[in-house]
C-alpha cells in the first residue's frame, strides 16, 4: 500500500460573523488548511497517512493532532514544542482581505525525524509551510531524499499576500518546489497572488509551471470545475459541492491523491500520461468531491 505523507502547518482557524456590530456574538473554530483537512480526509478513507509539522504543547496543538488521531492520522512526525505558541488564523466571513494570523515561534526551527518514505509513496506540501525560511533546510532534505526515493510529489503553491512576505522574497522557494513535484494542485485565486493580476491558470501553467511539472490540477471552487493540465492537454469537468470553499479545496486535494493511487500514476510515469488517463483522473476526483456530503 502507498503511504501518504503530508508535511503542513498545524493552525487553527477561528471564524468570525459577517455582522460583527454587537457587544456579542458568536465564534466557530476548525482545523485550518487544506493539508490538514486533506489528511483527515484520506484517513477516514482507509489510506496509511502521516502528518509531519509542528505544533506547541498548549491547548490548541491538542487540538489539531487530536483531530488527526481521530481521523486516522498518525501524528508522530509533529514537532510539540514547548516555546512559542501553536498558529492561528482570524477570519471573517465575506472579508477575506481582513485574514490575519497569529504565529510565535521563538524557536529556529522544528526538531523531529521525517518519516520514512518508500518508491511510490505520496508525499504533499505547500502553503506557508514551503515558504517558512526556518523550517527551509529541514523541508529541502526531506524532499530531496523523497524525490530520490522515487516518491510521487505534490506540491499546493498558496501564497496569500497580507499574511506572507514578499512574493519576491520566497519566489525562488516557489520554483524550487515546483522542481521538485510531480503534480501541482492550485486554486484559481492563487495565480493573481504568484504570477501577477492578470495570471490564469492557462496562462499560469503554460508560461510558468509546465517548465517545471508537466500535470497540474486547478480547482475552481466558484464556478465548480476541477482542470488537469498535461503538456498540450487539458481536461475539465464540473463538480458539485455545497460546502465552503477550504472544504471543497481540502475535498479536492483528497480527491486527487485517491485517483493518484487508484489508477497507478508514480513519479515514474507522471510526465507521460495518455489523455484518456488524463480524462479518468479528473472524473475520478470530481465524483468523489460531488459525492462528499
Amino acid at each position: 500500500m502507498r503511504k501518504i505523507i503530508v508535511a503542513g502547518e498545524c493552525s487553527l482557524d477561528i471564524v468570525f460573523p459577517a455582522d460583527t456590530a454587537s457587544d456579542t456574538f458568536s465564534l466557530t473554530a476548525h482545523p485550518g488548511g487544506r493539508l490538514l483537512n486533506a489528511a483527515a480526509i484520506l484517513g477516514d478513507c482507509g489510506h496509511t497517512v502521516e502528518f509531519a509539522g509542528e505544533a506547541s504543547r498548549d491547548l490548541t496543538g491538542d487540538i489539531i493532532t487530536g483531530f488527526l488521531a481521530r481521523h486516522n492520522v498518525s501524528t508522530r512526525s509533529i514537532d510539540r514544542y514547548t516555546a512559542g505558541v501553536t498558529p492561528a488564523y482570524f477570519l471573517f466571513e465575506n472579508r477575506d482581505e481582513a485574514t490575519v494570523a497569529m504565529r510565535s515561534h521563538v524557536t529556529e526551527g522544528f526538531d523531529f525525524i521525517w518519516p520514512r518514505v518508500d518508491a511510490d509513496d505520496i508525499v504533499i506540501f505547500g502553503s506557508y509551510f514551503a515558504l517558512d525560511k526556518r523550517i527551509r533546510p529541514n523541508l529541502t532534505d526531506f524532499l530531496t531524499n523523497a524525490a530520490e526515493r522515487k516518491a510521487t510529489i505534490i506540491y499546493l503553491p498558496g501564497f496569500l499576500s497580507k499574511l506572507e512576505p514578499s512574493i519576491t522574497k520566497v519566489m525562488p522557494f516557489i520554483l524550487e518546489n515546483l522542481q521538485f513535484a510531480d503534480m501541482v494542485v492550485t486554486r484559481s485565486g492563487d495565480f493573481a497572488n504568484i504570477f501577477g493580476a492578470d495570471a490564469t491558470p492557462e496562462s499560469s501553467y503554460r508560461d510558468h509551471i509546465s517548465f517545471y511539472t508537466r500535470l497540474m490540477a486547478n480547482v475552481d471552487d466558484s464556478n465548480g470545475t476541477i482542470s488537469i493540465y498535461h503538456g498540450k492537454d487539458t481536461v475539465t469537468t464540473p463538480f458539485t459541492s455545497d460546502k465552503e470553499p477550504l472544504q471543497v479545496n481540502a475535498i479536492a486535494l483528497a480527491a486527487l491523491t485517491d485517483a493518484l493511487i487508484q489508477l497507478g500514476i508514480t513519479h515514474d510515469n507522471a510526465d507521460s500520461l495518455p489523455s484518456g488517463l488524463l480524462r479518468m483522473l479528473a472524473s475520478q476526483a470530481a465524483d468523489f468531491i460531488s459525492s462528499r456530503k
